[in-house]
Formats: structure tokens, sequence, C-alpha cells
């Protein structure tokens, strides 16, 4: 039967790259869960991943940055079944890239799956992403709204165009396989990216390396956020990230705004006001989109890039 492995490493092991601190031969594939204060929703997410079928084995890590929760307890109760696994604990909340080079830098295994607290994966998730990583560097999964979201968040998701243009391949951590190779090659994530633009950031590297992302047909059920206040945080922290992602990368991966689409996104947000008052979908998409555009104002001032 498998059970838990708890690892507190010392503040300088959770930085080692190219250096896995396992000392065994580790499974082929490592699924690696970052977690802090999802007590609500990991025991979903980790039945999801305790239950898929995969060809090849694996082992789950399970990298805790200081949850004040009761993640850890919701984890150590989750039956494991033959699955090997360990939890990595953090302290200090130290950003999800940060954990994610924790668990990484933990395993010897040559493939690596990203899973996040918050969703759930998907039926035949793992086997898809490791089969394509058989052909591919990096590769991400198909995001599903309706499964775990009320009508009204996903209504506040679709139908209207994305703000900002990325001109390459790219995908969301959550549901994310990589070799470890590449995560050798471009010096493990950024962990100055705490919370916005982290995965992106990644995929502009690895494009940048000649190992565009590919996206599989693997579909994750993805969470999105369904109160107005934390909608509105999560759209500020993507428009900061965006401005500092287009700094860094330049508008050959980050398309700048035009003033006619400025125009256009500041008339829709007035629209969605007015309709706000009796639909809770546009009062979603108001929170989100209107923190969008502080984001961006904030990350112009930051990063001295005007992107308005």
């Amino acid at each position: 039967m498998g059970a838990y492995s708890w690892i507190d490493p010392a503040p300088g092991d959770v930085h080692l790259m190219g250096s896995p601190g396992a000392v065994h031969s580790d499974p082929p594939v490592a699924v690696v869960l970052p977690t802090y204060n999802g007590a609500a929703y990991v025991r979903a997410q980790l039945d999801a991943l305790l239950g898929q079928r995969c060809d090849t084995e694996w082992h789950l890590i399970v990298v805790d940055a200081g949850s004040s929760d009761s993640t850890v307890d919701v984890i150590s109760s989750t039956p494991l079944g033959t699955v090997a696994s360990r939890v990595i604990r953090l302290a200090g909340a130290p950003g999800v890239n940060a954990g994610l080079n924790a668990a990484i830098a933990a395993t010897t295994s040559p493939l690596i799956l990203i899973a996040e607290q918050d969703d759930v994966v998907g039926v035949g998730w793992m086997q898809a992403i490791v089969e394509a990583l058989r052909s591919q560097w990096l590769v991400g999964s198909v995001m599903e709204l309706a499964q775990l979201n009320p009508d009204h968040v996903v209504g506040s998701r679709r139908g209207f165009p994305e703000d900002v243009g990325f001109k390459v391949p790219r995908a969301n951590a959550t549901g994310m396989g990589l070799r470890r190779e590449l995560w050798d090659l471009l010096h493990g994530f950024d962990e100055s990216y705490r919370y916005g633009g982290n995965d992106l950031e990644f995929c502009f590297r690895a494009h940048q390396a000649n190992h565009a992302m590919h996206v599989s047909g693997a579909v994750v059920h993805y969470r999105v956020r369904t109160d107005v206040a934390a909608a509105f945080a999560q759209g500020r922290a993507y428009g900061v990230s965006t401005v500092r992602l287009f700094r860094e990368f330049g508008p050959a991966y980050v398309e700048r705004r035009r003033l006619r689409r400025v125009v256009k996104e500041v008339a829709r947000l007035a629209w969605w006001s007015l309709k706000s008052i009796r639909d809770r979908s546009y009062r979603m998409r108001l929170a989100y989109r209107g923190g969008l555009q502080l984001g961006y104002l904030e990350g112009s001032l930051r990063y001295r890039r005007w992107f308005p």
C-alpha cells in the first residue's frame, strides 16, 4: 500500500536545479501537486489523480507552501492505494514556482506532470499527457469550465474576446506536462513570478529554446473564482504580470494593445456595469476584466512600460 513520505527541506534545498534530492531511482512519471490552504478542494483532485489509468509507473509529489488550514490533514487521510507518494513542506508561502522547483528537484523522474489543488483532472488525462511527452518537450491541457462552476460563472468567461493577444502557444500550469531535461535547460521555473504569468513565462522561454508548447487533448476541469472580490484580485494580478511579460519578452510574444481595443474595452465595461445590476454573469465579467484594466495600469507604472 502507498504511504506518504514527509520531507522538510532546509531552506537552501528548495532551489536545487538539476540535482534531484532523491538518492534512489523514482518511477518514470512524477505528478506534482502544489497546495496552499486548499482543504476545501484538494481531496477531489487527489481522488481524480489516484483514479487515473496509465501504462507507465508514476508517483505523486505534494508540495505544500505552509498551509494554515487543514490541507495537510486532508492529504494525510487520503488513501493512496499502491501509489508511492511524498509530501514536501515549505514555509512562508514562497509562491507556486518555488513549490514546483522544490518538487522537481526532489525526484529523478524524467517526465513531470503538474496538477493544481482546486481543479480536477479529467478521465484519461495522465495517459494523454504521457503519450504527448513521448514526442514533445512541453504539453498543455484543455480547460473545461462547466463541471465545477455555476452557470453564471461559466457565462462570465465565455462569449467575449481575450483582452490581450499572446503570439506563441502557451497553457496553464494546471495540466501541464514537461520533460525534466527542459526544466534543467531553462534552470527551472522563475520564482520571482509568484502569482500570475508564472506558466506563460515558462512557455515563452521554452519557445525561445525551440521547444514550443504543444496543446494535447487531455482535459482538466478548471475551477474559476466564484466571488466578485476573488475574480477582481485574479484579474488585477494577471494584468500586472502581463505588463511584466511584455517588458521581458516584447511584442513578439505579447501583443501591444491598440487604442481602438482600449476604447472598446472601456465601453464594454461601462455596458457590463449596467447589465450587472440584474445579471450575475455580467457582475463577474465586470470584476475580472475591471481587475485586468487596473492591473495593466499598475503594471505600466511598476515596470515603466506603457500598456494601458
